[in-house]
């Protein structure tokens, strides 16, 4: 309502930046007055928002299409003159810290966008989410996403031989996993072999020494030697992929009877 003829609007706002803005004042009958034009002017910003989330991708593989940061004011606007710096970091971390994000991972705003596009996970594991943080401004969190693993390369061994007595099984069975370059057990389906690698007593291995993979990995059940040594190793190969030798094991004998020598 005016006051002596004067309508006084204190707390008008406008939540979008842009020029050219005119306001129309309007009462009943009497002619509407139009204001001079004027300006939103771009306000400081305040939060974070992800405005390309990451996509599932391969292990060791640059996450694509890049992963884009917009830096925003309170009332949600790109701050298109910022030039913050953005850093990435792991959020949810479903392999419990066994994970390394690579890729550069601080990056300055250009035109309020921070970009990331060699952002790279090297464990497979279902549900990672990153944290894109600025000083003081709010953070943002990312949906979550998944890391599979890259192609078969090497062998590794799951269950290592333990000390077993000559001419029995080794227990628990040994596993061997087929894995990517980073560790990650891959669904191959490779024959793989079992040989001796050190063999301080010239002893022959036992059992059946190929087995085919089965979701990656392959179970040797009956393998036994026939002399009794300490520090054998083993060696797992495969077509194509890297060897494997395991931890050294010792081979023993269990007295079982006395005997009077004199």
């Amino acid at each position: 309502n005016a006051v002596n003829g004067v309508a006084t609007f204190n707390d008008l706002s406008l939540d979008e930046v842009a020029s050219g803005y005119t306001l129309n004042f309007s009462s009943g009958t009497l002619s509407a007055a139009t204001s001079a034009s004027f300006d939103i002017n771009q306000a400081p910003a305040t939060q974070l928002a992800i405005t390309q989330e990451p996509t599932s991708t391969i292990a060791g593989e640059s996450i694509n299409p890049a992963i884009t940061v917009e830096l925003r004011d309170a009332n949600d606007n790109l701050v298109s003159n910022a030039t913050d710096t953005v850093t990435l970091a792991i959020a949810t971390d479903p392999s419990s810290g066994a994970a390394n994000l690579g890729g550069t991972l601080s990056v300055a705003a250009v035109n309020g966008i921070a970009t990331f596009s060699d952002i790279t996970l090297d464990k497979a594991f279902s549900g990672y989410t990153l944290q894109a943080t600025s000083g003081a401004l709010t953070a943002a969190t990312t949906n979550s996403f998944n890391i599979t693993p890259a192609a078969k390369a090497q062998l590794a061994f799951n269950t290592q031989p333990s000390e077993v007595e000559y001419n029995s099984a080794i227990a628990p069975a040994i596993s061997v996993e087929i894995q990517d370059a980073f560790g990650n057990k891959t669904t191959d389906t490779d024959t793989i072999t079992l040989a001796i690698n050190n063999n301080p007593e010239g002893a022959t291995l036992g059992g059946t020494l190929s087995v085919a993979a089965s979701a990656g990995e392959a179970s040797f059940n009956d393998i036994s030697l026939d002399a009794v040594g300490t520090g054998y190793t083993l060696d797992a190969s495969a077509a194509g992929l890297s060897t494997s030798t395991s931890d050294p094991f010792d081979v023993i004998t269990t007295p079982t009877q006395l005997v009077i020598n004199q």
